[in-house]
């Protein structure tokens, strides 16, 4: 092992330099090694076709985006900004409907996973 700040050869058990005197912080061999990402989604069942599909937050925070910017410019397009007919709708998807067969019968649960 070598010193950060002087360079010169240690002792691996050393925790100073005995060269210069600088504390020696040890890392771990991977410290990401084993470690896992858990991510929430909502696991939506149609009741209808049994249509199963899951969504999580980035889905939703797209969809009330795209919700908010069509109803801003249906208020332009009310208030007579001519500009406004000319901006086109976004695609909002219904995250309260199946996207197979378009019931809104849906059973609604949280599941989490856990992902390397």
């Amino acid at each position: 092992m070598f010193c950060t700040k002087c360079s010169k050869q240690i002792s691996d058990e050393a925790n100073f330099c005995p060269n210069c005197g600088t504390k020696l912080v040890r890392l771990p061999d991977n410290p990401k090694q084993g470690a896992t990402k858990k991510i929430r989604e909502t696991k939506s069942t149609c009741n209808s076709c049994g249509h199963i599909f899951y969504y999580g937050k980035t889905e939703e925070l797209e969809a009330a985006s795209a919700a908010l910017q069509n109803v801003g410019k249906a208020m332009m397009c009310c208030g007579g900004c001519l500009p406004a007919v000319v901006i086109p709708d976004k695609k909002a998807v219904d995250l309260n409907k199946c996207p197979k067969c378009n019931s809104k019968a849906l059973t609604k649960e949280v599941v989490e996973h856990e992902v390397p």
